[in-house]
């Protein structure tokens, strides 16, 4: 019996009908993760269910709620054998509950899914098929934000200069513009990512595997109405208070060293690449001008500032942020880069 929660008989239906589908159309997993979201679950689980893809799962997994989340979602699976909901004992955290989900999907594809969002029906069908037409080990599309009633915000969450195919880790060094409800994703390339580590978010690790091990495709088109709400997690990360005392600067710089030093560990393509540029990040915080760093950053600039400048002048400039060592800026911005 697994630890968590659920049908088993239902579970071993599922994977008994996995194994039976078409072998020309791979199975498709999307790990749907659930905590206190009874509000908007329903719209979200009858846009997953429409889907016009033929051939796929969803996987729920209930983080403990205390609303009637769990029960939402055992009333549809009873309607519909596509789905199976297990739920946690105790909360993990949405970073932990998504490798459960994860680990419980029998897909060749898999694909993240929040909970308040809405799924256009082609969205699995037209990602399924970039990610096989292009030979990629992920695909992403973009996304149209809403509000909490449902209603369009008119922006799209991957801006111009982010929506595009890549083939190298590089361009992830300080970013990662595949939001983990907007890709599809290989199964090997899951697996090799987790556990999930700490210090980064769990999807941008994901395209940073992904990268590392293939090619991501992007798709210009809204697949997802992304809902903004207060109660969410992501407007909490993207939207929440900065903490801009004293140091602040310094302390990014600390968070996207413990990024680099996540890269440069890992056994991929670019390895030694990340080594490179972490020990020159590193050296920074003792130099006052840091010419090895900036020298790095422009020869490589089209492939680093590839989500943040669309001209080859653009990118040069950016590189002269880099040129300045942290004894010079302490110097120049005590509040900002100060101990």
């Amino acid at each position: 019996m697994n630890p968590l929660t659920g049908d088993v008989r239902h579970d071993q239906r599922l994977r008994s009908d996995a194994a039976a589908g078409p072998g020309a159309t791979p199975l498709v997993s999307v790990a749907l993760c659930t905590y206190n979201g009874e509000q908007f679950l329903p719209e979200q689980l009858d846009s997953l269910l429409a889907q016009t893809y033929p051939h796929f799962e969803i996987v729920a997994v209930d983080d403990a709620s205390t609303d009637r989340s769990f029960e939402i979602l055992t009333e549809y699976s009873r309607r519909d054998r596509r789905l199976r909901c297990l739920r946690n004992p105790r909360n993990l955290g949405f970073v932990r509950n998504f490798e459960t989900a994860l680990s419980h999907c029998s897909g060749e594809l898999l694909a993240l899914c929040d909970q308040d969002d809405v799924w256009l029906p082609e969205k699995l069908a037209v990602l399924t098929e970039a990610l096989l037409r292009g030979g990629a080990a992920l695909a992403f599309c973009n996304s149209e934000l809403i509000d909490a009633h449902g209603n369009s915000l008119g922006l799209r969450l991957t801006p111009k200069a982010q929506g595009r195919d890549f083939d190298s880790p590089a361009p992830l060094a300080f970013h990662s513009p595949c939001a983990g409800h907007a890709s599809l994703i290989r199964r090997d390339v899951v697996q090799l990512a987790m556990p999930f580590p700490q210090g980064i978010y769990h999807d941008w690790w994901l395209s940073f595997v992904a990268a590392s091990a293939g090619r991501v495709v992007y798709v210009d088109r809204c697949l997802v109405r992304y809902r903004r709400h207060g109660d969410s997690i992501t407007t909490r990360i993207d939207e929440g208070p900065r903490d801009r005392g004293r140091g602040f600067k310094l302390r990014e710089m600390d968070e996207a060293e413990r990024k680099l030093e996540l890269f440069a560990a890992f056994p991929g393509r670019g390895q030694g690449w990340f080594r490179e540029l972490l020990q020159l990040w590193r050296a920074r915080r003792k130099e006052l001008v840091s010419c090895r760093l900036a020298w790095f950053m422009m020869r490589h600039r089209r492939s680093v500032f590839l989500f943040r400048a669309d001209s080859d002048w653009e990118r040069t400039r950016l590189v002269f942020t880099y040129l300045w060592g942290v004894r010079l800026k302490r110097w120049l911005e005590p509040r900002r880069y100060g101990a």
